[in-house]
């Protein structure tokens, strides 16, 4: 084989090679590709890999990302229905949906991006502006409707972002929400006294009540210890008299015995402990000791 013929067969390889590439494109995963014949748009391609086209300049190819997006909205100041103001921080979870109508509306990311930014604050700031001050920012369990404002919201843009840009709008979410800083303090001590208002109420609630269950307990123990009294006075008066009866036997049995020992008992009760006395010799409490026999004192 000649080299002339070795040069054709290279020759030859290279032009097919070359309008193989030329006729051939790869589509990765996460893109899609618009192909345009003579500038209209005619086909889309969705599936990775390798696919056919008429080379370029009769076809041109439109390449797009269909992964999830992410774009942060810059803070704004909103209105509530009672015209008070709120700082929001937006954002927004989009995806290339309709390849086709993404070229023809916007064309690329930043125009994309420019339309939604529109749209998420012009609902936004409506749906705020229905809703009261308390559904917003609360203390409140259950009272902020804050989530389900945001899914309407997002319905409504991923609708219209559908069917206008050929986007599919999948999160709308706040970044942060709050007031301005001039507000804040003023908004913040308010909450403060209303949170201390109904602390007192229920302290005022938790105190008549310890003072009825004090005074429901201060009545069964005064009844107690009245019935305890009475069931005392009850015992002492039996136990009297039955003393009684027995200090009347004892005396009918013996009554010097009787008188002897109760004045003991008077001079054990009288003179108690250690104590010393000074009386006269005819003082009463020595005639027990005059009226004993020799023997017996």
């Amino acid at each position: 084989m000649t080299a002339g013929l070795w040069k054709a067969i290279l020759a030859i390889g290279g032009i097919v090679a070359v309008a193989a590439f030329a006729c051939l494109f790869s589509l990765r995963e996460g893109e899609l590709v618009v192909v345009s014949t003579l500038g209209d748009p005619r086909r889309v391609v969705t599936q990775p890999g390798l696919h056919a086209r008429v080379p370029w300049p009769i076809q041109t190819l439109h390449r797009f990302e269909s992964r999830l997006r992410v774009m942060d909205l810059p803070a704004t100041e909103l209105l509530t229905s009672e015209k008070k103001v709120l700082v929001l921080e937006p954002f927004v979870v989009w995806r290339t949906n309709d390849a086709r109508r993404f070229l023809e509306a916007v064309g690329s990311r930043a125009g994309a991006e420019a339309q939604l930014r529109d749209l998420v604050t012009s609902k936004l700031g409506g749906a705020i502006g229905r809703l009261p001050f308390t559904q917003v920012i609360s203390t409140e369990p259950g009272a902020v409707q804050i989530e389900t404002v945001l899914e309407q919201v997002r319905a409504d843009i991923d609708r219209l972002a559908r069917a206008e840009l050929g986007v599919a709008v999948h999160g709308v979410g706040l970044s942060h929400l709050g007031l301005p800083l001039q507000n804040e303090r003023s908004v913040f001590e308010r909450m403060r006294a209303e949170r201390e208002r109904i602390a007192a109420g229920y302290r005022s609630e938790g105190a008549e009540r310890a003072a009825g269950i004090r005074a429901v307990a201060e009545r069964e123990a005064s009844r107690i210890l009245s019935e305890a009294r009475r069931e005392a006075t009850l015992v002492r008066a039996r136990g009297e008299a039955e003393a009684a009866g027995v200090y009347s036997a004892a005396h009918d049995q013996d009554p010097e015995l009787y008188e002897f020992l109760r004045r003991l008992e008077a001079y054990d009760r009288i003179l108690g402990k250690d104590a010393t006395l000074v009386l006269a010799a005819d003082s009463p409490l020595f005639e027990p000791l005059f009226e004993l026999t020799p023997e017996s004192r």
